[in-house]
């Protein structure tokens, strides 16, 4: 089963509490995507969530979340959890080689990240892609100088 679910800060000085429950029976197979997502504010926002899986024997679960603000925890010692993406700073040389030709900090750096995450933007649903294409634009906003 293929479920999604989008969940989005879209004022200052809000929050947002959600639970999710995931319960996969005996041998069956459940794939949950979860889009969590908020521009950044100088005011504080608060996001509150619980994520419940339970697993029977011989299923599988295959949990996702796309965020932008807190890594997930996990309390069960024979879970096994991955992180597919590793980041770092945007080298001096690399915003060098886009100047150059004419192109500013700040579109260079959108280009950069952009070309980083292309391939991970064309997997999501077009719902989470036109999402996350707008909160890079937020973000970055400012982020250079």
């Amino acid at each position: 089963m293929e479920l999604s679910t989008y969940f989005r800060i879209s004022a200052s000085g809000t929050g947002q509490f959600e639970r999710t429950l995931i319960v996969a029976e005996e041998g069956s197979y459940v794939s949950y995507l979860e889009g969590c997502t908020a521009p950044s504010y100088d005011d504080n926002q608060l996001h509150a969530a619980v994520v419940e899986i339970s697993a029977a024997k011989d299923a599988e679960v295959k949990y996702s979340t796309v965020q932008n603000w807190q890594p997930s925890q996990v309390r069960e010692p024979s879970a096994n959890v991955e992180h597919e993406a590793s980041t770092s700073k945007i080298g001096e040389d690399q915003l060098f080689y886009f100047q150059q030709r004419g192109i500013e900090a700040a579109d260079a750096v959108g280009a950069i990240i952009s070309g980083f995450c292309a391939q991970v933007f064309r997997e999501l649903p077009s719902e989470f892609g036109d999402e996350v294409n707008q909160l890079m634009s937020l973000k970055l906003e400012g982020s250079v100088g």
